[in-house]
């Protein structure tokens, strides 16, 4: 018999407190040809790196999901700093996170998790100065994507102060490979495997590869502001437009010049993702979560606006 728990809908916690509270934050922009993303589209996409503050209320735990872009390109690494400027038009961020935690009244040592969704340099640079208490968490192979970095190797993109155990500025933390420790993962709905963070079903890390080595998504459950609880999937760059949501075989579309690019996930056919067919599976898993929750939302890496964000 064929395996059609995944036709389900996906359960909301049972206790009535598990649930997560989230903000979302812009940070600079970047700019990039629509064509890079989806095939024969021509125009130019101009959009920020969104980064999500979330509490867990049982626990009391704070953490951020991924960081966006910094307040100044000197931040990253040399080949980092050439490519931001030159083919992504950067555009630095004019809040730091210490900005936003001082805008919902937070205190940034209160920080316990800086979760990456991936080792890119758009969604993560160094906060250790800004989150003293905190560990950096990251997905399966993280580590060894990054195991190069600069500057001990100096043409390297991924940071050193960020990935690299001996001066990394928070412990790092990688999740454990779900071929290698099964038993820490489970399947969700259309996800083959998720891992329940604070066991109590309201924020799942799903593994989520394609794109990049160790890319993540997260799901969580959380109220509006009139207290009603909705799923909320922070899909990050599991895809980089909101139309493969409703047609998820888009064709993807191609780097037209690879001169620059290798510094982000890219095959060899020139896609945004190192693994083109496991990137098209978690689109599909994800249009099949919106397709079967429709009060959900799922909220990119990169947009220009997130849905009904305004609700919470």
């Amino acid at each position: 018999m064929p395996d059609l728990s995944h036709l389900i809908y996906i359960p909301q916690p049972t206790d009535q407190d598990a649930c997560v509270s989230i903000k979302a934050f812009e940070t600079g922009r970047m700019q990039y040809p629509h064509e890079t993303v989806v095939e024969a589209r021509g125009d130019a996409l101009k959009t920020t790196s969104w980064r999500f503050f979330i509490s867990h209320g049982p626990s009391n735990t704070k953490l951020w999901f991924d960081m966006g872009l910094a307040t100044t390109v000197d931040v990253y690494p040399p080949i980092v700093q050439e490519v931001a400027e030159r083919l992504y038009k950067f555009e630095p961020a004019p809040n730091t996170p210490l900005d936003d935690m001082e805008k919902i009244r937070e205190d940034p040592k209160s920080v316990k998790y800086v979760i990456a969704s991936h080792a890119h340099w758009d969604h993560m640079f160094p906060v250790g100065q800004h989150f003293p208490q905190a560990k950096m968490l990251c997905g399966p192979g993280t580590l060894e994507l990054t195991s190069q970095s600069f500057p001990k190797f100096e043409s390297s993109p991924y940071d050193g102060r960020i990935w690299d155990a001996t001066m990394s500025d928070l412990p790092l933390w990688d999740l454990p490979s779900p071929a290698n420790y099964p038993s820490k993962w489970q399947r969700l709905g259309p996800f083959a495997n998720a891992h329940d963070f604070f066991g109590d079903g309201s924020f799942w890390i799903i593994d989520a590869p394609g794109h990049v080595a160790g890319n993540l998504a997260v799901l969580c459950s959380a109220r509006t502001k009139t207290g009603d609880r909705r799923w909320i999937l922070l899909a990050a760059d599991c895809m980089h437009s909101n139309d493969f949501l409703d047609d998820p075989e888009l064709p993807f579309g191609y780097v037209t010049s690879r001169e620059g690019f290798d510094i982000n996930a890219v095959d060899e056919r020139g896609t945004m993702h190192v693994e083109p067919e496991k990137a098209r599976a978690i689109i599909r898993q994800i249009a099949e979560f919106k397709r079967e929750n429709p009060t959900s939302v799922v909220w990119l890496g990169h947009s220009e606006e997130l849905e009904t964000r305004e609700d919470f």
